[in-house]
């Protein structure tokens, strides 16, 4: 069975995003976790159904609320480097590599 991993700046984004969307709405930081771990799980099924942005990263979006997940599959195990809002600069995940 595969595996993620999520890079400790990508727990930062998450953290993050949470804090802000609580702030919005009490609730809503956990609706966001929880359609994350979805498209994580989507990804643990079938790791290669998101298009490669570069190099041999891949970019699958979050629905709803508009987050990108950037990540590299290596082995069995899917290394999440980043977790971007899709209005954000789209190559601060370069650095991460």
């Amino acid at each position: 069975m595969r595996r993620f991993v999520l890079d400790p700046a990508a727990k930062v984004d998450l953290r993050k995003a949470k804090r802000y969307y609580e702030k919005k709405r009490l609730g809503l930081g956990k609706e966001f976790l929880a359609k994350v771990w979805d498209r994580i799980q989507q990804l643990l099924l079938h790791p290669f159904s998101a298009p490669v942005v570069e190099y041999h990263v891949r970019r699958a979006r979050v629905d709803l609320f508009h987050f990108d997940l950037y990540y590299y599959i290596e082995n069995d195990e899917i290394f999440i480097i980043a977790v971007i809002h899709q209005r954000q600069h789209q190559d601060t995940w370069k650095k991460r590599l």
